[in-house]
């Protein structure tokens, strides 16, 4: 057997140790087992393990010490698994791991993250909806991980609100060593006031995400220099729609559109849509336009 799905299993609270027996088992689904307390130890000789969904076990209490064993693992979801306080610090032998989900274990202790820097083959991880016991290791040990990493989800990230106004220095070292990084998620962060001008360096870019970032007074300008091709910009203030207008091309921030007046010749931007096609689009400040005749008026080159 290879493939083994147990996603759902209500009422389950143990695996029981003989699942060690399926040595060449290279995918588990635990998916929705709520409540599982805790996995066997037989667990960790799955030598030929590639994938393990444990998202959704809101009842797991942590992973077993040797996990570290499961070297061939490349896909690990632990998503919404609420009760995890830490991770096992074998875990950095996970040499194979590039796609890590920790989203919603909300009561991770300080410190957990730092049994994560060895793992040099990380290209996506999701550490959204975390608290307050990360903001010692968010930005501290997350420089150290990997200069791989393409994907960073730090979506409602309470974390944010502290080190923005307290330790700049260390947000722009921690961006900064995020070479390759491709797509960065900092949506919902209510209280992220600014980003940092190294967010310039990052020149393998090309999702920057700041839906509902409400309280971010302004864009580095150094985002002119990047290769984005999609800024969202949905539900933040008409303050940074405009400068991101002036800053990059208004394709990047669809399906946000604001529609305002030509600075230049007094024209709407609207005509800009013509040919446009895109499967939502949300229009702001259409008031800027003050007759029919004016949003059919083409700007003058």
């Amino acid at each position: 057997m290879v493939h083994l799905d147990m996603s759902h299993c209500s009422g389950l609270t143990e695996l029981p140790d003989s699942l060690g027996n399926l040595t060449h088992l290279q995918h588990l689904n635990l998916s929705g087992c709520f409540d599982v307390i805790a996995l066997p130890q037989s667990l960790c000789g799955l030598t030929q393990l590639q994938y393990l969904n444990l998202s959704s076990c809101a009842y797991l209490e942590g992973l077993p010490e040797g996990i570290g064993s499961l070297v061939g693992i490349k896909y690990l979801n632990m998503s919404g698994c609420v009760h995890i306080r830490g991770l096992p610090e074998s875990m950095m032998k996970l040499q194979s791991l590039w796609h890590l989900n920790l989203s919603r274990c909300r009561r991770m202790r300080r410190g957990s993250l730092a049994c994560l820097r060895g793992l040099t083959a990380l290209q996506h991880l999701d550490i959204s909806h975390s608290r307050d016991s990360y903001h010692n290791d968010l930005l501290v040990d997350l420089p150290n991980l990997t200069n791989n990493l393409k994907y960073l989800s730090l979506s409602h990230c309470y974390t944010l609100r502290y080190f923005t106004s307290h330790h700049k220095d260390l947000l722009d070292d921690f961006i900064t060593s995020l070479t390759d990084l491709e797509h960065l998620d900092l949506s919902h962060n209510y209280k992220l006031a600014y980003l940092p001008k190294s967010i310039g360096s990052l020149k393998r870019l090309h999702t920057l995400d700041l839906t509902y970032c409400s309280n971010l007074m302004c864009l580095p300008e150094s985002i002119c220099t990047l290769g984005l091709q999609s800024l969202l910009l949905d539900g933040c203030s008409d303050a940074v729609l405009d400068q991101a207008s002036s800053l990059v091309h208004y394709s990047q921030t669809l399906p946000v559109f604001k529609v305002r007046v030509d600075d230049v010749n007094g024209c709407s931007n609207l005509h800009l849509l013509e040919g446009i096609h895109v499967s939502e689009l949300r229009i702001r400040s259409l008031e800027n336009v003050m007759s029919l005749e004016e949003a059919n008026t083409p700007s003058v080159p």
